[in-house]
């Protein structure tokens, strides 16, 4: 017998939400969730049952930026994926206002919102892997004595 899928605990927390018990601090729950392999999977079930609902509670998307934030490029390109599942729940005039809230979350302002909704750069994936590439070249870099703090 296998355990419950991965994206069952925010589907059951969705379910609970759109049936009317709203959970205490949802955003305590998805930090809970920040697993890089199954936090897509989970936010996709929340997200699935309840969006308006963790649309309109702000420690949601709070949470999600935290539990994003806090992972380094190795652990973003796990969870990719599922993110891009969880947020395709969204139609894409509700995507570019999420992308609204975490830019003012990180103080930048919400004038590229739609930019960062409507793409154009490279890749997420491509960024990401580069960003990973970059961080595991400069950890045998360091541990081979060759990064010296250099202010040019």
């Amino acid at each position: 017998m296998t355990g419950p899928r991965p994206g069952c605990g925010g589907a059951a927390l969705g379910l609970c939400w759109a049936m009317g018990k709203a959970p205490a601090d949802p955003g305590r729950q998805v930090r809970a969730s920040s697993r890089p392999q199954t936090v897509g999977d989970w936010l996709f079930g929340l997200f699935a049952l309840a969006r308006d609902e963790a649309v309109d509670d702000p420690s949601v998307m709070r949470a999600v930026d935290e539990v994003i934030t806090a992972m380094g490029p190795e652990e973003f390109l796990v969870c990719l994926p599922g993110l891009r599942e969880a947020f395709s729940v969204f139609p894409p005039a509700e995507r570019q206002s999420l992308a609204a809230v975490v830019l003012s979350l990180h103080g930048t302002g919400t004038a590229g919102a739609s930019a960062l909704v409507r793409g154009g750069g490279p890749a997420p994936e491509l960024v990401a892997e580069a960003l990973a590439a970059e961080a595991r070249a400069e950890a045998l870099l360091s541990s081979a004595g060759l990064l010296g703090d250099h202010d040019g």
